[in-house]
């Protein structure tokens, strides 16, 4: 699709050429009797690249909310695509694993003998950007079914597609285990953190933020001054705050003579966002600098900073309630400092502590990384292979 070269031996064809092309429907709303019934009823915030499972589907439809409605069945092993919707789900695809009725957001691609489902569902994959900038300029921006149909695939023959959706779907199985291992130890870390900081066993103190921290909010220097910025110092703001526990890379850095304009914080600094996205996360690996978004907590004597890290961890989401429900939330710096908190007054329980998690939060970066690995690899062998570059014996 786009712009991609293809092997000479295959063909070209316009997606309606090979596939019909329906959308769905959505039962009136203040019809009672057309909901919670039997029938999966799929909406776009559900077409995530996957395959659609009855679990994946929130709401259900009855027979009657079928009937008088647009919507109809659409068979297992479909391909959906989202006309419509917010953020990035304009574009995307999946499959469906069972039979379900979608809603008028969503396109069904019922395909012909042809094309195998699976070896196309891989090429639209593939093409998501190429996609979305087709769409329709409009109130909202949309995929309509007639540029659906109008979207160029590329066909070898029949077995040399099943042969190329084998491959593909074998690294997809791989990255969904992965997937499914990440989120498992996710929950696994989470717990253990929970069960670590409120462990009744050991002694512990009430107090406030400030107890524990000296609290710095970060400045930003004059961006029109071009010395401030250079490679010495990094300067963190929220966008490099990414959910790993280390800040070792960052989108700029300030300059010796910019960094001391403004607050110089030392390594093992906890920096915690007080506007927008209230307790992003991390721990500075080198001195560093933030910007006004970023309080950097800065462990006292009698606290170890890698087990402050992890208490503010443990606290930051319910921190992060006392920002407000505003348009942009603030959580000001002398807020932050007089937030209630518990903490373990012993150092060696809390460097105890900090060491378990630490080992697990390593253990967690590893398998992220590796799935990470195994997407680019995969998108690397969707190039070669969906372009015929690389052939498969069939």
């Amino acid at each position: 699709m786009g712009q991609k070269t293809i092997h000479k031996a295959w063909k070209t064809v316009r997606l309606g050429d090979i596939a019909e092309i329906t959308s769905g429907g959505t039962p009136s709303r203040s019809q009672p009797e057309y909901w919670n019934g039997s029938i999966p009823w799929v909406k776009t915030g559900e077409i995530t690249g996957k395959l659609i499972q009855r679990e994946d589907i929130e709401e259900i439809i009855s027979e009657e909310g079928l009937k008088y409605s647009s919507a109809k069945i659409v068979p297992k092993g479909t391909i959906l695509m989202a006309m419509y919707g917010q953020g990035q789900t304009r574009g995307r695809v999946a499959k469906l694993g069972l039979d379900a009725t979608i809603n008028q957001a969503c396109a069904a691609i019922l395909l012909n003998k042809e094309a195998d489902v699976d070896f196309i569902f891989q090429q639209l994959l593939s093409s998501y950007d190429h996609i979305r900038n087709l769409s329709n300029d409009g109130g909202q921006k949309n995929l309509s079914s007639a540029l659906i149909k109008s979207l160029k695939v590329f066909l070898p023959s029949l077995p040399e597609q099943q042969k190329i959706a084998e491959i593909l779907s074998t690294w997809d199985e791989a990255i969904e285990k992965l997937e499914r291992l990440v989120e498992l130890k996710e929950k696994r870390f989470r717990w253990i953190l929970s069960e670590s900081i409120n462990d009744k066993k050991l002694k512990c103190q009430e107090g406030r933020v400030k107890d524990i921290a000296k609290v710095i909010t970060g400045k930003t220097p004059n961006t029109q001054d071009e010395t401030n910025f250079g490679n010495e110092y990094p300067f963190v703001s929220p966008s490099d705050l990414r959910g790993d526990k280390h800040i070792y890379q960052t989108e700029r850095k300030l300059s010796s003579s910019g960094a001391r304009k403004v607050f110089i914080v030392p390594e093992g600094a906890v920096f915690f966002t007080g506007i927008g996205i209230i307790g992003k996360i991390g721990i500075a690996t080198v001195e560093s600098t933030t910007n006004q978004q970023i309080h950097s907590l800065i462990a006292k004597e009698g606290i170890d900073k890698e087990y402050l890290y992890y208490l503010m961890l443990s606290f930051a989401a319910k921190i992060s309630l006392q920002a407000g429900a505003h348009v942009m939330p603030i959580l000001s710096k002398t807020l932050l400092e007089t937030q209630p908190i518990k903490f373990l007054i012993n150092k060696l329980d809390q460097e105890k502590i900090a060491k378990t998690l630490s080992a697990l939060d390593s253990e967690l970066l590893i398998t992220r990384n590796l799935k990470s690995t195994l997407k680019k690899q995969k998108q690397g062998l969707m190039q070669r292979l969906l372009t015929g570059k690389v052939r498969v014996k069939v």
